[in-house]
Order: structure tokens, then C-alpha cells, then sequence
């Protein structure tokens, strides 16, 4: 008994389950009830979604991971890579040459015969019907039929590490040693790219036939703004590994991995900063849905997920343009407040690089209530709501609170009233 209190104490541990206190953090964790390592997630909206893992874990939520359901996937094989081409059917890939596929939500999940025993690390799908895999050995496999029957195509070039389509003909692969190759005939043959990195790259993403970026070993970055005919080294975290990226747009994207890392980039890719993820384990995927919301699946059982886009705050709202080229901070309404004020202030519209941007509350003898936001913005006018709760939960007591708002090295300070 007391081994399976252990053991059941350290599930929820490295789940990160708070017990009732919301994390401080722009990442809050989901309770996943598993400890297998999670390698892939992906989402057809804010609500639907999937998570593999080893040992042949599936899990699906449908109110955007309040709660995880397990399924059965009839495999003990270690699943690496999901993909869901509408709410209904999806695509399972994994060890052993393992395809799993459904039509149901994941409520039924059927083997399908890929002709391989290779590991398969990524499964890909254009349309319902179009398909590829890849895994160990450089194996590369490909239905035009849903997953009826798979092919094989010519090997991939090199050891390849990930691999990222965007119609039926034109993809990517990335392999060791800084490779990076092209195909516009659907992988029958591939064109080499050159990077001038000498990292892996474990993974590919494109908005576009022009703009895709890429992250891997060393912690290196890439961008392409021209199909890859010239690729960027960004950004270099050192000695860290980042295994996913993920972006809404040619604007904003994420990248996670080893020991926790998480970054953001709001230009693209030519700057990136952290974002604290509130853990120390390996995060193995991210999946955003839009600016605001996304999910990680990482080691130990770690789900993480954002309803901010991983910045630490509370109901950030976009008002517009900033009106000027000074920081602003307006008074807030209504004032004084009971259960909630609005705030809203303004990044200068001058503003042509990311910083650090925080808005906390004080008490007037200097102690910090709580953090409503602390992350990297646009220049704009923004709102925050702030519900009166101090960062354990707790209701402030009524009196005078002191709104500082720091912007790189300027700040600003306000003056706001909560009643009983």
C-alpha cells in the first residue's frame, strides 16, 4: 500500500497537479493520469483532441483538457505521432511499423498494414485520402488511399529526423548534420538545401510554400522565407535540444524541448524569448490551435496547456493601435471595483522589437498580490481584467493597490480601489 501511495504521490507530482492553486506560470498542467512518456498531440479545435504515447497510450478530451479519456489502441508498441485530418478520422503512428487508424473519434482504433518493422517516428496527412511515414533505417512510406494500402517510395536522403508536407506534391525533410532537402514530386526524389548549420533537425514547419522554419539539436532555429532556397540560422539555445515547432501564422510561433524549454517568437522567428513552462522535464510536442490556445505533451505524463498563448496573464484583450509613441497606462474601470476592474494600457507605437513586457498589482507596502501578465507583446493598446483574487486565490482585502506596469527599462504606476 504504501509503494502504490508512492507511486500514485509522484504520478501527480510530475503531472504538475497544483491541488486546488493555479500555477504562475503562462503553461498550466492537465491532469493526464498516466506516467508513460507522451510524444505527440494533436487538435481539430479549442476542445477536440489526441495525445500518444508509449506503451500504447491514447488520450482524447473533448472540453480542451479538463479532463483526458483513455482509449485503446491494442498495441503496447510505443506511439509517436498522431495526426487528425478532421474530428472524426485520424492516423496513429508508432514502433514495430504500427499504423493505427479510426473514423470514430478514436472510439474504435483498427490496425493498418504499413509494410515496414521500422520505428516510425511521423505520420502526415494532406487530405483523407494522402498520406506519408517515415522512421528508421531512412524508411519512407506513402498512401494515396487513406491508409487502405502504404507503398514504399525511395529511401530518404541521410538519417532523417522529421519531415513536413504541404500539398500532395511539395515537402521537406530534415536529417543530421545541418541537411535539409526538398521535394516537388511528392518524395520520389529530393533536392538537397543547404542550412549552414550542422545540428539535426527534429522539426519542420511551413505557413506557406515560402516561409518554414525548423529546430533540432544544439537548439538551433532556421527560417526559409523562400521555399528553403535560403535558410537563416536565428537562434541557438546552446547545448539544449528543441524537438517541436509550432506556428498560427507567418508572424508568431513556439518551440519546445529538453528540460522543459519553451520559446516564443512574434516576428516571425528573428527573435525568440522564453516562456516559463513550470517544468523540468522533456517536452516532445506542441500543438497551437490559435494565438491563445495550445498543448504540449512531454515526459512523466506532462500535459501542459495555454489559454493565453503562453504568456502570463489573465483575459488579455487586443483594443487597437497604441495612439502614441509613449508607454501608457489609463486609470481603471470602474473605480472603485468590487469582483472586477479593467485595465488597459499601451505599447508605443514606435515599438519595433519584442520586450518584456509585466503589469502586477502591488499592496502599498510593497508586496507583490499577483502577476496579470508578464510576457512579449506587439506595440497596441491591450486590456487586462483583474478579478480581485491575489496569486494563491485568495480575495484581496478591500483598500488601495498600486498597478505597476514595466515595459524593458520604462515602467509606469497607477493607483486603483477595491470595495467590499
Amino acid at each position: 500500500m504504501k509503494s502504490f501511495i508512492k507511486f500514485t504521490f509522484l504520478v501527480v507530482l510530475l503531472n504538475g497537479i497544483n491541488l486546488g492553486i493555479k500555477a504562475q506560470f503562462g503553461w498550466d498542467p492537465q491532469l493526464s493520469n498516466s506516467f508513460e512518456k507522451l510524444s505527440s498531440t494533436c487538435f481539430v479545435d479549442a476542445n477536440t483532441g489526441w495525445i500518444a504515447g508509449d506503451y500504447g497510450t491514447i488520450l482524447f478530451t473533448e472540453d480542451g483538457g479538463e479532463t483526458w479519456v483513455a482509449q485503446s489502441s491494442n498495441t503496447t508498441s510505443a506511439l509517436t505521432s498522431v495526426f487528425f485530418i478532421s474530428p472524426s478520422e485520424g492516423w496513429i503512428a508508432g514502433a514495430d511499423g504500427a499504423i493505427l487508424h479510426t473514423e470514430d473519434s478514436g472510439n474504435n482504433w483498427e490496425n493498418q498494414v504499413s509494410g515496414v518493422t521500422e520505428y516510425l517516428y511521423d505520420i502526415q496527412f494532406i487530405n483523407q485520402y494522402m498520406g506519408w511515414s517515415f522512421g528508421s533505417n531512412a524508411k519512407f512510406i506513402q498512401t494515396t488511399d487513406g491508409g487502405v494500402s502504404w507503398e514504399p517510395l525511395p529511401n530518404l536522403p541521410d538519417v532523417t529526423r522529421s519531415l513536413y508536407f504541404i500539398s500532395e506534391t511539395e515537402g521537406w525533410c530534415g536529417a543530421n548534420m545541418g541537411s535539409m532537402y526538398h521535394t516537388l514530386d511528392g518524395g520520389q526524389s529530393w533536392t538537397f538545401q543547404e542550412t549552414g548549420s550542422f545540428e539535426g533537425f527534429f522539426a519542420i514547419y511551413f505557413v506557406n510554400q515560402n516561409k518554414g522554419w525548423a529546430v533540432g539539436s544544439g537548439g538551433v532555429t532556421i527560417r526559409t522565407q523562400d521555399g528553403g532556397e535560403n535558410w537563416e540560422i536565428v537562434y541557438a539555445l546552446g547545448s539544449d535540444f528543441l524537438y517541436s515547432v509550432s506556428f498560427v501564422d507567418e508572424n508568431e510561433g513556439w518551440a519546445v524541448g529538453r528540460f522543459g524549454f519553451v520559446i516564443h517568437t512574434i516576428d516571425g522567428g528573428a527573435t525568440w524569448n522564453f516562456q516559463n513552462s513550470g517544468t523540468g522535464v522533456n517536452l516532445e510536442e506542441i500543438f497551437m490551435v490559435d494565438e491563445n490556445n495550445g498543448w504540449i505533451a512531454g515526459d512523466a505524463g506532462t500535459i501542459l496547456h495555454t489559454s493565453t498563448g503562453g504568456n502570463l496573464g489573465i483575459s488579455l484583450h487586443s483594443a487597437g493601435e497604441a495612439c502614441s509613441g509613449q508607454l501608457m497606462l489609463h486609470q481603471n474601470f470602474p473605480n472603485p471595483f468590487h469582483n472586477q476592474t479593467s485595465i488597459r494600457f499601451e505599447i508605443p507605437k514606435n515599438n519595433k522589437t519584442s520586450k518584456e513586457v509585466s503589469l502586477q498589482i502591488y499592496s502599498l507596502d510593497g508586496r507583490l498580490i499577483t502577476t496579470l501578465y508578464h510576457g512579449y507583446l506587439k506595440n497596441g493598446s491591450y486590456v487586462l481584467h483583474w478579478d480581485g483574487k491575489t496569486l494563491s486565490g485568495n480575495n484581496a482585502d478591500a483598500g488601495v493597490y498600486m498597478v505597476k506596469l514595466d515595459y524593458g527599462s520604462l515602467f509606469k504606476f497607477l493607483k486603483i480601489t477595491r470595495i467590499e
